[in-house]
């Protein structure tokens, strides 16, 4: 499971510790060093948050941490109860989520060596410490909040969930410090800017367009596919976002190329194209790449050369590793 997740905030182990078939291991196996036993812990809590909507092994671990866990593993965790939330549209969990996910992704961003060296051996100890209200207001913070928000509302939207899109606003707003800060984000949903020049200006107003099922053209998919992509390209949120917004675009691509191709350049040649394309890649965000660089000949402006090399890479990048295919390759 480690093996194969996202190398966030540092390189995943592809081997599990205290497993040994040999009921008599040699002598360097037997003396060699061992993983905090909390390791395993955290190991499983994150496994739980991949495959169940249960808590049992996290309310376990968090018996165990109460007075310290291990600070680099306890950032790796934020970012998959964000990321469980997300998929799930939970606007419980992902509210208890964004009271610590914001400062493990600062953390990160602060100094992300800071807990590689001795990993995972002596890994430093120590919780995430819930964000107060007038943190709120420091601007890494709200970047970071601002982002996981978006996430989840553009799968709430994608998923055509107006109603927990609603709910996750109405509980922000009773959230000290959080919702003021949010304030303007939530504005921006209700009243889409034509703004090109600021991220978090762009996702909101694109939020607000999926929120009012607006009748979508060839261009307004290129546009906002291309916005999203960027703002997801770095993201530790971005598989149910992506996921949920891939499967939206699906639909509406067979509805564009059914009632509006009059929006589209070369429809009879192009679409056919676009079509493939949207089911060449692995993961979603390959998905969304190969989209966009298939849609660019079909729709108006084209990509500058920078940002079509950008995108090229995100079609091809692998996003997990496979440590049995690298072990054999070395």
């Amino acid at each position: 499971m480690r093996g194969r997740a996202p190398d966030f905030p540092a390189t995943r182990q592809a081997r599990v510790y205290g497993m040994c078939s040999d009921p008599e291991p040699q002598e360097w196996f037997r003396t060699q060093r061992q993983a905090q036993p909390l390791l395993v812990w955290y190991q499983l809590a994150e496994l739980e948050t991949e495959v169940s909507q249960d808590r049992a092994v996290y309310a376990e671990l968090r018996k165990r941490t109460a007075s310290g866990g291990l600070k680099p593993l306890e950032i790796t965790l934020a970012s998959r109860l964000a990321e469980a939330a997300v998929r799930g549209l939970d606007v419980d969990c992902f509210l208890e989520a964004l009271h610590t996910y914001p400062r493990a992704v600062v953390e990160c961003l602060r100094d992300p060596q800071a807990f590689v060296g001795s990993y995972p051996f002596s890994m430093p100890a120590g919780n995430l410490a819930p964000i107060t209200a007038e943190e709120w207001k420091d601007n890494q913070i709200l970047e970071a909040t601002k982002s996981a928000v978006l996430s989840f509302l553009l799968t709430a939207a994608a998923k055509g969930r107006a109603d927990v899109a609603g709910a996750l606003r109405d509980r922000i707003k009773t959230e000290p410090g959080m919702g003021n800060a949010l304030e303007q984000l939530f504005e921006l949903v209700d009243n889409p800017s034509d703004s090109i020049d600021d991220i978090h200006v762009i996702i909101p107003s694109i939020v607000g367009h999926l929120l009012r099922c607006q009748a979508a053209d060839a261009n307004d998919v290129y546009r906002s596919s291309i916005s999203i992509i960027q703002f997801l390209q770095n993201s530790t949120l971005a598989t149910p976002a992506a996921d949920a917004l891939m499967a939206y675009y699906e639909q509406l691509w067979l509805e564009i190329l059914d009632k509006r191709t009059f929006s589209m350049r070369g429809p009879t040649t192009n679409g056919p194209i676009i079509l493939k394309a949207l089911a060449k890649g692995d993961t979603a965000m390959q998905r969304m790449a190969n989209m966009i660089l298939a849609t660019e000949a079909a729709a108006r402006p084209g990509l500058s050369d920078d940002l079509r090399d950008k995108i090229g890479k995100i079609a091809v990048k692998r996003s997990r590793p496979d440590p049995l295919v690298e072990d054999e390759a070395a």
